[in-house]
């Protein structure tokens, strides 16, 4: 009886864990963010779109870079191999379509913000 006990509590535990962990989620890329904001011309938090995964992002363009970053990844594209970024206000989302790609991965965002 006692080894359920401890089985439950460790899975009640374990959940709640997870759960802060999540809703810690906005403050680091928000983190990321205040990170990237002296650097960019443009900064936002976003979601990065792949299939059905809507992973959460937070988003800067350089004059050279385009970053996306969260704690689990890092990733950047140089600009000189993007031929477009489309934006589309509603619902708003930017597309990136490189030049060799045909499939552009879509990030979506809120409130991106000009320097």
């Amino acid at each position: 009886m006692m080894m359920y006990l401890s089985i439950a509590a460790f899975a009640v535990v374990a959940v709640l864990g997870w759960n802060l962990y999540r809703r810690l989620g906005n403050d680091r890329i928000a983190q990321f963010n205040d990170k990237r904001r002296a650097t960019s011309r443009m900064v936002s938090p976003g979601q990065f779109v792949d299939g059905n995964r809507h992973l959460p992002v937070a988003l800067a363009v350089t004059q050279s870079m385009f970053f996306y970053e969260n704690s689990d990844m890092q990733a950047s594209l140089d600009l000189q191999w993007v031929r477009e970024i489309e934006y589309d206000p509603w619902p708003p989302y930017k597309r990136l379509t490189p030049h060799r790609s045909p499939p552009s991965p879509v990030w979506a965002y809120s409130s991106a913000r000009r320097l």
